[in-house]
């Protein structure tokens, strides 16, 4: 039976925490190491390639989706580190669930490298609008990265390529970061660092093959716009945020805009704050 989804765990370097991360997701889900022939070797990886940066990783990880019909792809660059991710096979189960996402990511640790700001972690409880995926962690459909693929040889450093997979998910659907699970990018080390300039080139050639609409830039850029200004991205889904014990106003710490509360006394006769004394009654919402 075809795997709903393949976990590739795309390795240069990182053994150790490559195979945290293997048997963090094999327990749920049809997961394997990609290695692009780490110097002194990697006897574990399912799978070694020659070192072609990270199109080489990108391209082997999206032809064994396609091989093994998969239908969605979890590809996670093996220097990731996982800071909260108790929920991160249930959130995974709910995005693949949605018939509209396309692309999906966990959010950023504040420190983490990122080029995206939509992609760094809010204090909401759910799954928001994101403008561009960062292409290190994230989760597609086949479908869609097949389009793509193979990354050609002149992008060899794959500058551009989660981009244009946001852009293209945007036309077809919906991209989305969940702030219930972070994970922790390190900055690159030295020695993997490509030349900027070269990087950069490749890149704005490769962004310039593909037509994609004005609109669907500008609401990527919108959405950029609003993280840029440390504001919350839209939540996919409208939220409550529910206070116990709130006293005269309920907090809303998860910045949902809509919150309510419960306590023994409502002074102000707040219609968001219903009373109920939960030592010895049931909370007052499903």
């Amino acid at each position: 039976m075809p795997a709903q989804l393949l976990v590739c765990v795309t390795n240069y370097g990182f053994n150790s925490n490559a195979l945290t991360l293997k048997q963090f997701f094999q327990s749920t889900f049809e997961t394997i190491i990609i290695d692009a022939s780490t110097p002194g070797g990697f006897a574990e990886a399912d799978i070694t390639i020659e070192n072609t940066y990270y199109p080489g990783l990108w391209n082997e990880s999206v032809a064994q989706a396609i091989q093994r019909e998969a239908e969605w792809l979890l590809f996670i660059a093996s220097d990731v580190q996982l800071i909260e991710a108790d929920m991160a096979q249930l959130c995974i189960q709910q995005a693949m669930e949605d018939p509209n996402l396309m692309l999906w990511t966990p959010s950023l640790a504040q420190n983490s490298r990122a080029s995206f700001k939509s992609t760094l972690n809010r204090a909401t409880a759910g799954m928001r609008h994101c403008g561009v995926a960062e292409g290190f962690c994230f989760m597609a459909r086949t479908n869609l990265l097949r389009e793509q693929h193979p990354i050609p040889s002149e992008n060899r450093f794959g500058y551009s390529v989660d981009a244009i997979s946001a852009l293209r998910a945007h036309e077809l659907g919906t991209v989305a970061v969940d702030d219930r699970v972070t994970i922790y990018h390190p900055a690159a080390k030295l020695e993997h660092q490509p030349n900027p300039d070269e990087a950069s080139a490749c890149g704005s050639a490769y962004m310039n093959s593909f037509s994609i609409s004005d609109e669907v830039k500008s609401k990527v850029n919108q959405l950029e716009q609003i993280a840029a200004q440390e504001g919350n991205t839209p939540a996919l889904n409208p939220l409550n945020s529910l206070d116990l014990g709130c006293g005269s106003k309920p907090n809303d710490l998860f910045k949902t805009g809509h919150a309510c509360g419960i306590d023994v006394r409502n002074p102000e006769n707040r219609a968001e704050i219903k009373l109920s004394d939960l030592f010895i009654e049931p909370i007052p919402h499903q």
